[in-house]
């Protein structure tokens, strides 16, 4: 199970693998502790979150600073990507995706 989170100054979006929708929470302490609970209820293995030049750090340290493994991706190649393939080629994930399990939490031993 993964967990993504949309970066925005004043907002998180928050959306989990598996699950339909996702959820919009203030950028405020108590939304960061929404976000620590929802990643938590999930089991994430991981979260994933874009590079912003640098609005992302202080809500990748909180989380790590909580245990949660946190990966930060840069957006360019995925928004050069959708540029090249043009918005109406973009289908979702192939079913066989769709299908696969999800890796769940490792436990700390």
């Amino acid at each position: 199970m993964c967990v993504g989170i949309d970066v925005s100054p004043h907002k998180l979006d928050v959306a989990v693998s598996g699950q339909d929708g996702g959820r919009t929470v203030p950028y405020t302490k108590a939304g960061l502790r929404r976000v620590l609970s929802l990643v938590k209820q999930s089991e994430a293995a991981l979260v994933c979150r874009e590079a912003t030049g640098g609005l992302e750090r202080a809500r990748v340290g909180f989380l790590q600073a909580h245990g949660i493994d946190v990966a930060v991706a840069n957006p360019r190649p995925i928004r050069d990507l959708t540029r090249a393939m043009g918005p109406a080629r973009w289908a979702g994930p192939p079913k066989p995706m769709l299908s696969m399990p999800t890796p769940s939490r490792r436990s700390a031993s």
